[in-house]
């Protein structure tokens, strides 16, 4: 089995795979910047449990993580309970994918990952969108990674709105069925909907017109 962990600014995703590549489990958890070793061992233990998998059928790990003062508590806690120390993703791992940028450490390690199994599972050339808390449009020529727009997020967005409108609330992220809300939740959600789609093909569109050969968009 191998454990993939994704640490994210607002969400931590845990997957486990088979050794064939199917997926065994998915969770999502919370990600805390001040998490301790024995707080992270809680966390994966209780996930295992929860899903009824078995740590000692670990036999590989990798980590992706865009949070740097938790992810040494990370790499620490899967040596600890797994025996073996996790692949992290970052300069100095080979991955096959030839990255153009000018200072490598620089580019996040979720896009990295993010564009691997791009160019893995799809034709190349390809627009990458990754979308957590910035969205990041990233495009793949053959086997090479030649750059990036970033913008802020949905979440950003939402907590921009909540933070300095007085009387916004905060609210979580949902679907509408309308462009034009009746009340103030449905409003904010309509309006960053719409916010999401408009810079998403904008962006679309000026890429292609600064490359050669435009192919698949993969979200």
């Amino acid at each position: 089995m191998i454990l993939a962990i994704d640490i994210g600014n607002i969400r931590t995703t845990i997957a486990l795979f088979t050794g064939a590549g199917e997926l065994s489990f998915q969770s999502e958890l919370e990600t805390d910047a001040k998490m301790t070793d024995d707080r992270c061992a809680i966390d994966l233990m209780g996930v295992f449990q929860l899903y009824r998998a078995e740590l000692s059928g670990v036999k590989g790990a990798i980590l992706s993580s865009v949070v740097p003062p938790i992810t040494s508590a990370y790499v620490r806690t899967l040596r600890r309970l797994t025996g073996r120390s996790p692949l992290v993703v970052g300069p100095g791992l080979k991955t096959g994918l030839n990255i153009k940028a000018e200072v490598h450490d620089q580019l996040g390690s979720d896009i990295v990952a993010s564009c691997v199994a791009a160019a893995a599972l799809y034709p190349a050339p390809a627009i990458v969108i990754n979308s957590r808390t910035a969205v990041a449009f990233s495009y793949l020529s053959e086997r090479a990674f030649e750059g990036c727009s970033i913008m802020p997020g949905m979440d950003i967005a939402l907590e921009a709105l909540s933070r300095h409108g007085a009387q916004l609330p905060q609210i979580s992220i949902a679907q509408v069925d309308t462009p034009l809300g009746r009340n103030t939740v449905d409003s904010m959600r309509a309006a960053v909907s719409a916010l999401r789609a408009v810079p998403r093909s904008t962006t679309w569109s000026r890429i292609s017109t600064n490359v050669d050969t435009l192919g698949k968009i993969v979200v």
